[in-house]
């Protein structure tokens, strides 16, 4: 079992907890909602993180290396950040204002085009839910 699989079975479980919970007349509602708002978080958390190895899992060996290299300065971990952040945007415009906050020279480079077309592939097959 992966780490992936085994934080969705732990974050499931931990749903089951607070449904049991909120049976139990007793138990303080504020501490109920403060639960259910920490587990809706948690579960964004998790599909940010399944939509950015989708979206890097999409690009080539070739364009992830290029893209690491001229975008990210060569930076694994800064790359894999801007996925993650990329995976929560709504759309290819936001997702591309996202992308300059954390790279601001990039449309400098020759490869921003590319990585435009890259979002303009696929936010059409991964659309989010408002």
């Amino acid at each position: 079992m992966n780490a992936h699989t085994k934080l969705l079975q732990e974050l499931n479980e931990l749903k089951l907890l607070v449904q049991g919970l909120a049976k139990i007349d007793q138990f303080p509602a504020e501490l109920l909602s403060l639960m259910r708002i920490h587990l809706e978080n948690m579960q964004t958390l998790v599909d940010a993180d399944n939509k950015a190895e989708s979206m890097k899992k999409s690009l080539t060996l070739n364009d992830r290396f290029l893209f690491q290299r001229e975008l990210f300065g060569n930076d694994s971990e800064k790359m894999a950040e801007a996925f993650r952040g990329l995976s929560l945007t709504l759309n290819k415009e936001e997702a591309i204002n996202y992308f300059r906050t954390i790279c601001p020279d990039a449309d400098k480079t020759d490869c921003f085009d590319e990585f435009c077309a890259l979002l303009d592939r696929w936010f059409p097959l991964h659309p989010v839910q408002a």
